[in-house]
Formats: structure tokens, C-alpha cells, sequence
């Protein structure tokens, strides 16, 4: 491997760009870094890393007349 492919290779591991996602708090917008993405090598698209994901299973809201009895 020349020191021009070794330079290439290093830089190709960063990320070309930062995934944020907008939320709120108290009314305030922020930005909260999700992940990071690669441009392609073909320079088509992006492979993206999204850093941790929760699920949380919604549950059905109580029928309020059958709390009443």
C-alpha cells in the first residue's frame, strides 16, 4: 500500500456527515446527534449509522367511561 492509499483509507473511515435529529425541550428546539453518515464511493447515496434506537411499545389509552363504574 503507497502512503497515498494509506491517507485515503484514513480518511475514508470519518464521516462525511453527522445525522442530528430536531426535538424540544420546554419548548426550545435542539438538535441531538443521532448517528453519522459515508458518502458512497460510487458517490451515489450515503451508508448511514444510526448510534442507539429505543422502542417502546404504545399502549391503549384506558377507556375513560369504564374507569367511571
Amino acid at each position: 500500500m503507497t502512503e497515498e492509499n494509506q491517507e485515503k483509507s484514513t480518511e475514508s473511515k470519518k464521516p462525511t456527515h453527522t445525522i442530528y435529529a430536531k426535538t424540544y425541550i420546554n419548548g426550545n428546539p435542539i438538535n441531538v446527534r443521532v448517528g453519522a453518515a459515508w458518502k458512497h464511493s460510487k458517490g451515489t447515496g450515503f451508508n448511514i449509522q444510526i448510534d442507539q434506537m429505543v422502542a417502546f411499545e404504545n399502549k391503549p389509552k384506558e377507556d375513560k367511561k369504564n374507569d367511571q363504574n
